[in-house]
Parts: structure tokens; sequence; C-alpha cells
């Protein structure tokens, strides 16, 4: 065993758990902090995002990056890519400063207080100003961290290291034109069923923590709370915290966008919980949590095996499965994506994708995204939004600074798409699905922490996921194309 190793590891748990404490604030920030508050919560950011900056480069962790280095035949090979993994990271994060650090973090603050304010039909002007200065730092960023000639690559990169709007816009082409002709067809012939029971908000919580528990989500390692939009946030697989939406009447939004979330909290409960900090320990990227996340939510929590399952286990009319399994997968284009059904979900993306590839490119100005959003609506949806909490606020991610994010929602349905092929055969029940990806998941993608590249699990073509993702859309709705 490599002393320096131990040594580096040590001060990675402790930058861990740095870390972790500025996911708290976020976290409650995001949940139930009283908006006086907000003022300060800024500067307690910042002064977490100040000191875990400094702690990468105050010198200390590059001397032991670099005796562990001086001992690499003391490593084995999985700590020897670590090592590579951390040398890399470090050089990419040198070239950042700690002003710019610090001024993302307050903004981020001061962004997410403006959108809750426009999402409320307030002051939607302020948001817009937090925006532009959004834009204007991440572009500093994509020009500190080289990406000069295509700055959108350099977001891409923070969430999928790689991926290219060369290969996002190859995809996105080839989806713009098959996707389209099958939604018109299938909102025409598909009826609208409603959900088949009326479920207090009580009772959809409690029907959430039973999916949860199926599907393997372990609640004494994680909780759930009500937040203005979805999210998951772990500060490791000992606490993994989801959050949810409620509407009363509408008991397929809660259910959906909590398996999503559910995705990728089992993806965080099945990553290795030591040594902590280290990319042994971590997710790999999110085009990867994505994939999770839509795969559980779709390919599992849409199917109808899995509400035949449900039925059987909640003791409902087993006529309910069919109605439930027709109302989860009606193709009705709408507004919001998080309530999109599984094929023009990707127009919402699209639109996005679009706008901060506009914004950062600099063919698109931050008092013009309004209007964009709605064009670009009004094409795809066939309306304009009635208001901005409908249109270009609707989502928490540009206020958080997390641009190039988008993609990856495509990019991991793609990949679940993929992998939903690989892993099942036609006659498997629920149980055995559920036994099967879970054991898939932990031998292809736990397993490796943040060592797995997203192009080792995608196929050598990315045409080959487009594909396979479209095979599996037209037997899925073989009885209404």
């Amino acid at each position: 065993m490599s002393k320096a190793w131990e040594a580096l590891c040590t001060y990675a748990g402790t930058t861990a758990r740095w870390r972790n404490t500025a996911a708290l604030l976020q976290w409650d920030q995001e949940t139930g902090m009283p908006y006086p508050a907000a003022g300060l919560r800024a500067e307690q950011s910042a002064d977490l995002a100040r000191l875990l900056h400094q702690r990468q480069h105050n010198g200390e962790w590059e001397i032991l990056l670099e005796a562990a280095k001086n001992e690499t035949e003391k490593l084995s090979a999985r700590e020897q890519k670590a090592l590579a993994f951390w040398e890399k990271e470090q050089e990419k994060s040198k070239r950042i400063p700690e002003s710019h650090v610090i001024a993302l973090s307050r903004l981020q603050s001061k962004a997410f207080m403006a959108w809750k304010n426009a999402r409320e039909g307030k002051n939607k002007e302020a948001y817009l100003a937090c925006l532009s200065e959004l834009v204007q730092l991440k572009k500093e960023e994509c020009a500190l961290q080289g990406f000069t000639e295509n700055p959108y690559n350099g977001l891409l990169d923070q969430y999928d290291p790689g991926l290219s709007t060369d290969l996002v816009d190859g995809i996105f082409d080839s989806l713009s034109k098959e996707l389209p002709k099958r939604i018109l067809t299938l909102e025409k012939n598909m009826p609208e069923t409603p959900f088949p029971m009326l479920l207090s908000k009580d009772k959809q919580i409690e029907l959430g923590r039973e999916l949860l528990e199926w599907i393997g989500f372990d609640l004494s390692r994680g909780r759930l709370d009500k937040a203005p939009h979805p999210f998951c946030l772990s500060m490791s697989p000992n606490d993994v915290r989801l959050t949810y939406q409620l509407k009363k009447d509408k008991p397929g939004v809660f259910i959906w966008a909590l398996l999503h979330e559910g995705g990728h909290g089992l993806y965080e409960q099945g990553l290795e919980a030591e040594p902590a900090g280290t990319p042994l320990t971590s997710a790999v990227s999110l085009t990867i949590h994505e994939s999770q996340s839509r795969f559980w939510e779709n390919h599992m929590g849409r199917s109808f095996v899995f509400w035949q399952m449900v039925c059987q286990e909640k003791g409902w009319n087993p006529n309910h499965a069919q109605n439930i399994w027709k109302h989860a997968n009606k193709v009705s284009r709408s507004q919001i994506r998080i309530y999109a059904d599984e094929l023009s979900y990707h127009l919402h993306i699209l639109l996005r994708y679009r706008i901060e590839k506009g914004l950062v490119e600099g063919s698109l100005e931050t008092k013009d995204v309004e209007t964009a959003w709605n064009d670009m609506a009004l094409d795809f949806f066939g309306e304009a939004p009635k208001q901005p909490a409908e249109g270009f606020v609707q989502d928490i991610h540009w206020a958080h600074g997390s641009m190039g994010y988008f993609p990856t929602y495509t990019m991991g349905s793609l990949l679940a798409a993929h992998f939903d092929a690989q892993i099942f055969n036609e006659a498997d029940s629920m149980t055995v699905r559920i036994q099967k990806a879970k054991a898939y998941f932990a031998q292809n993608v736990f397993c490796h922490g943040a060592l797995l590249r997203s192009e080792e699990l995608l196929p050598k073509k990315p045409q080959e996921i487009v594909d396979c993702f479209l095979q599996y859309v037209d037997s899925k709705y073989q009885d209404y194309l």
C-alpha cells in the first residue's frame, strides 16, 4: 500500500466533505430557505467556493499528487487510472482563477432567487439580467479552458468529457427528421386516457415511496422533499436526496418525475462509498447519469409490465395496468418539459440546446431569449407559452449556470434504449427486469466510478443509438403508428 496514495485520499476525503456542505446549502435553499436569507446564503456559498478553490490550489494538493506519482509501482491499475484522472482535472482547474469561482457562486445564488420570482410572475427582467451575467462568466470559463474556437464545446465537456457540438448536432439532425412525423401520427391516433383513479397528495407520496423501494432505492439512505423543480442531490451513497412536485389532479406529474430522480438516486447509491472524494467513488458524466434516470422513468416506469406489478402489489384492479400504460405513454405535445411525453421531450431539449448554444456562441442576445423561445415553441408544440413559467423560466438549469447540461438528457435517453436492448428478453417479468437491470448497471457502470468515459458505453457509430431508440419507439407504439 502506498502511503502517498493514502495521504492523497485523506486530503480528497476532507475536500469532499466540504463540497457536501456546499451541497447541503443548495438543498436547503431549494427546499425551504426563507427569501430574506438569500443575501447571506450567497455569501456563505461564495465563502465555501473560495475555500474549496484555495484547498485545491494552495500547493499541498499538487505535492500529494506528485508524491503518489512517484510511488506508481505501489498503486493498483485502478488507482493509477484515478491518479491520471486527478492530474488531468487539476490541470483544467488551475486555469480558473479564484475570483471567477467566487463571482460565479455569488451569481448562482442570486440567479436562483431571481428565477424563483420570475416563475411566480414577478420581475423576469431581473432573471434575464442574471442570465446575461451567467452567460458572460461561462464564456470566460470556456476561454480559460482553451475552448476559444467553439466555446460551447467547453460547456459540453464539463458534463460529459469529450462530448462535442459535432456529435450533438448529428444526433439532433437525425432525430429532427424522424421524430416529428411519429409524434404527429401518435398524437392523432392515441386516445386520451385519464389516470384511472384519484390519488390525494398523501396517497401520491405513499405510492412514490413504494415505487422507489420496488426499484431498489434505499429510503433509509435517502429522503424526499418538496421543491419548485424536481432534482436529486447526493452527499454520499448514504445520503441521497430526491425532491418532487405534486399536482392533486395529475398524479403522473409526480410519479414519472420521481422515478426519473429515483434513477439518479439509484446511481448515486450504487457507487462505492470509499475512498470518499476519489474518482473511484464519483459518477462519470451526466450522459450516463441521465441514461439511468431515463431508463427507470421510461423503460421501466412507463412499461405495461411495471404497472402489472404495481397493480398486483397494491391490490388494484388489474385492468388499471393497461389504462395507466396508455395514460403514461400518450403522445401529446406540451409546453412543459418535465410533463412531456417520451418522444416530444426531445423537442424540448433541442429548443434549449439551440438557445443556450446561440447565447454562448454569440448569435443570440439574452434580451431576445423569450422571443426566440416562444417562436420555437410555436413551431415545435403548435402554440407559444402563455406565460414565462411555461416558457423560458420553467427550468432551473440556467439559474445554476448549467449550460451544456440539456443535451445529456437526449444522449442519456438514447443510451437508455441501448441498455434496454442489451439487458432484457421480451418475456422477462418486471421482477426479473429489475434484478437484471440492477445487476447490469452494478457490473458495467457503478463499479467504474468516474473512470469510465461515456464513449466506452456507446456504440462505435453514434447513429446506432439513434436507430436503437427509434426501433424501441416503433415497437412500443406499433399499434398506433
